[in-house]
């Protein structure tokens, strides 16, 4: 019985860990990509991590 649910819980995991992180890097680079347009606009000095954040 606990077997079948571990292995459950494992695979939901499985599939549900990289829809999160898809959703927190979608959210990161939107924001990114938001701010290097202002910067851009703006003439603000970009983040130093926008040069690995924007591709």
């Amino acid at each position: 019985m606990s077997a079948a649910v571990q292995t459950e819980s494992f695979w939901a995991a499985l599939i549900l860990a990289p829809l999160g992180f898809t959703a927190i890097g979608a959210i990161l680079g939107v924001s990114a990509y938001s701010y290097a347009i202002l910067t851009a606009k703006l003439g603000l000095p970009p983040l130093p991590s926008g040069r690995w954040l924007i591709p």
